[in-house]
């Protein structure tokens, strides 16, 4: 009797450890569940940022080259109106270089139309014996009045 007592007990005992194994067990692949679901949610959350961050990134991008082109149509544009003005100021120069050429060939022209009658002048004050006048303070008077022109 005290061996089938103690058989009873070891039984009990038996189930007893049958059962906290099982809710061990269960409370085991309850965790491990739980566990695999943070996880989940985790790689998801991970997936859904990266997402985020191309898509930011992928905008900054867009956004960026918009105003790189921007500026580039811009500086386009002012390099024209550059271009357009040294181009105006290049004919400008060269019609004023014209005109002053044009002004120099008149004056050399003059120049020598007024050394040929001031040597006309000389020539003749040198061969005319009739003047009273001193030939030399003439030819002077001449001279200065040539030269200060």
């Amino acid at each position: 009797r005290d061996l089938l007592h103690q058989f009873e007990a070891t039984r009990a005992d038996l189930e007893l450890a049958n059962t906290d194994r099982n809710r061990a067990l269960m409370a085991n692949e309850n965790l491990q569940r739980a566990l695999e679901d943070f996880q989940s949610e985790r790689d998801a959350e991970i997936e859904l940022l990266t997402e985020q961050r191309t898509s930011a990134e992928e905008a900054i991008a867009a956004a960026h080259a918009t105003t790189l082109e921007a500026l580039r149509e811009s500086h386009a544009a002012e390099l024209r109106d550059v271009q357009f003005a040294a181009d105006r100021s290049i004919k400008s120069t060269l019609a004023e270089m014209d005109k002053l050429e044009s002004t120099l060939q008149e004056c050399r022209k003059d120049n020598l139309n007024l050394r040929r009658a001031l040597d006309e002048a000389i020539a003749r004050l040198g061969r005319s014996q009739e003047d009273v006048v001193d030939r030399s303070i003439i030819k002077n008077i001449i001279l200065d009045w040539h030269m200060k022109k």
